[in-house]
C-alpha cells in the first residue's frame, strides 16, 4: 500500500496508526523515501532495501508526502507495483493545508516574509494544493476507484471511522489503537504545535489573518475543481 497524500494533509494519522501495529511492515530506519519524486533512478532494488519483511507482516507500506504532485510520480508507481497497489490519498482542506505548509516554512528558515514571498521562493505551499489537477494524472494511471480518500478533519472529530476506511483500503483488519497511547499522542501533537508557534517569527500571529485571506482568494476555486472531478461534495469541508 502507498499512501500518497501531500504533506501536511494527515500522513501523520496513517503512518503513527500503521507504525503502531505489528503487521505492517514500514521502511526501516526512515519515514519516507523519496523515491517516486527524487530517487527514481536508483531503481527497485534501492526502493526494496528500506523494507525488512517479517512472517508477521501482512501488509508492506510506505507513507508518502511528496510523490502526490511529482508529474512523473503515478506512472512510476504504476511500473513499480502495477494497477493492484492499494492506494490511500489523505486530503485537507487546501487553503489549511497551504497555511500549515506556510507555517512550517516560515519556523524551519525555508522561507521568510509575508505569504506572497514566501510562495514565491517555495512554490510547493500553493502548488501541492491543487489537488483536481495533480489527482488528474493519478485517475489517468489508476482510475478514480483505485483510490481512497480520507479526509483530516474527519479524524480530527472522530479518528476511529477514518482508521476503518484505511483498514479497509489497506486489507487489513480492523484494529483499535490502544486508547490511552492515542490519546496521548493526539495531546503530544496539540503541546507541539503550541510550543512550535513560539518559533514562529515574532508578530506573525498578528498577520495570521492576511495570509489566511491571501490563500483564501489564490485557492478559492480548488475546492469546487475537486468536488467536480470527484463528482461529489467533501462534507468535511462544507463549513
Amino acid at each position: 500500500m502507498l499512501s500518497m497524500g501531500p504533506q501536511r494533509a494527515g500522513a501523520h494519522f496513517v503512518y503513527d496508526y500503521l507504525r503502531a501495529r505489528e503487521d505492517v511492515c514500514l521502511p526501516a530506519g526512515v519515514k519516507e523515501i523519496f523515491f517516486f519524486d527524487r530517487h527514481f533512478q536508483r531503481g527497485s532494488a534501492f526502493y526494496a532495501h528500506h523494507f525488512l519483511v517479517r512472517e508477521r507482516h501482512q501488509l508492506v507500506s510506505e507513507v508518502s508526502t511528496t510523490a502526490f504532485d511529482h508529474p512523473d510520480a503515478p506512472q512510476r508507481v504504476f511500473d513499480l507495483f502495477g494497477e493492484d497497489v492499494a492506494l490511500v490519498c489523505p486530503l485537507r482542506h487546501p487553503v489549511e493545508r497551504a497555511l500549515a505548509v506556510y507555517e512550517d516554512y516560515l519556523r524551519y528558515g525555508i522561507v521568510s516574509g509575508g505569504i506572497e514571498e514566501a510562495v514565491q521562493q517555495a512554490p510547493q505551499i500553493l502548488f501541492s494544493s491543487r489537488y483536481a489537477a495533480h489527482l488528474k494524472r493519478w485517475f489517468q494511471v489508476f482510475g478514480q476507484d483505485n483510490i481512497t480518500f480520507l479526509f483530516y478533519e474527519q479524524a480530527e472529530k472522530d479518528i476511529e471511522p477514518y482508521l476503518r476506511t484505511l483498514c479497509a483500503a489497506a486489507g487489513l483488519s480492523y484494529t483499535a489503537p490502544e486508547r490511552e497511547s492515542l490519546f496521548k499522542r493526539m495531546m503530544e501533537g496539540i503541546a507541539g504545535g503550541v510550543k512550535s508557534e513560539r518559533l514562529l517569527p515574532g508578530g506573525y500571529k498578528k498577520s495570521r489573518h492576511a495570509a489566511r485571506v491571501w490563500l483564501e482568494h489564490a485557492l478559492e476555486d480548488e475546492v469546487g475543481a475537486l468536488e467536480a472531478l470527484l463528482g461529489d461534495s467533501v462534507k468535511y469541508w462544507n463549513i
